[in-house]
């Protein structure tokens, strides 16, 4: 464990720390917990982490992980997993899939991976992340106030410097112990997001899709109608909305209603069809 993780356990264990001895913020705490470890928030979570442990056993049949990194895979799944997972209700939105797969090859993840690759001393790390926690906080407290831009340009100024800082200062330190360097743990710690990112994306398509079919189906109130009935008109729903995500989230409201009340599948089908074709009209272009 670098000094730089040391000082982030340190820093949420104090946070944890403060959280519980305030019992306002404890009770509260306890309620949030209470809600996230319902089955329907667990089932997606604890499927992601087998879904995840397959992906990366498969890469280390292929050479690119190795147990050297099972403390960054973790790491990573713990944070950008898990907000990647939460933000599955924004998968349909037009190009989701695009631009998550190519922010991990973007220059602030490079960057990001680069000045994690050396640390400071405890003391330094500590004292450097307290503080930029408190800037970032100060700037999206000032974000929206027009009185604080001046303060906002100072602070965004003073996150600018330390970034500097710290790319040159890990350039030296790469630069004096290169020799040293693991070349091949480098470059697949480098290729952990890319590839763990991206073999992630049909896990959040798939459940994007399982959610948006749930809410149409819960939408239909079919369940004063016949049992056969109920089954042909879901299968009416999946035939004609297939896999596109935005036809299967956009199928509410009025059409889920409407699809309540016909009485066959070729009126189902017709109806999804009608829908379809106006919902690609009323989405030219996007």
């Amino acid at each position: 464990m670098t000094s730089r993780e040391l000082a982030s356990l340190i820093l949420l264990g104090a946070l944890a720390a403060y959280v519980l001895s305030h019992r306002e913020v404890r009770s509260s705490t306890a309620d949030v917990a209470k809600a996230f470890l319902q089955p329907k928030i667990m089932a997606p979570i604890v499927a992601f982490g087998v879904y995840l442990t397959a992906a990366v056993w498969a890469a280390s049949q292929v050479n690119l992980w190795e147990r050297e990194i099972l403390k960054d895979t973790i790491i990573w799944g713990l944070l950008t997993g898990l907000a990647l997972l939460f933000k599955t209700t924004d998968a349909k939105s037009v190009g989701f899939f695009r631009d998550t797969a190519l922010r991990t090859i973007g220059l602030s993840a490079f960057v990001e991976f680069f000045v994690n690759i050396e640390s400071f001393h405890l003391v330094v790390e500590l004292v450097l992340q307290a503080v930029l926690i408190l800037v970032v906080g100060m700037l999206a407290v000032t974000s929206n106030d027009e009185d604080q831009r001046q303060l906002k340009r100072l602070l965004e100024g003073f996150l600018t410097l330390v970034g500097v800082i710290l790319i040159v200062t890990t350039a030296w330190k790469l630069g004096q112990n290169w020799s040293s360097v693991d070349k091949g743990l480098l470059w697949r710690s480098l290729a952990l997001p890319v590839w763990l990112t991206v073999a992630a994306l049909p896990y959040i398509y798939g459940l994007s899709l399982v959610m948006g079919y749930g809410t149409t189906f819960s939408r239909l109130k079919l369940v004063d109608r016949p049992r056969s009935l109920s089954l042909k008109l879901r299968v009416a729903v999946v035939v004609g909305l297939g896999w596109r995500l935005r036809y299967v989230h956009g199928f509410t409201g009025p059409w889920a209603m409407r699809l309540g009340r016909t009485s066959s599948f070729t009126e189902g089908r017709a109806l999804v069809n009608e829908f379809r074709a106006s919902f690609a009209s009323a989405n030219v272009g996007q």
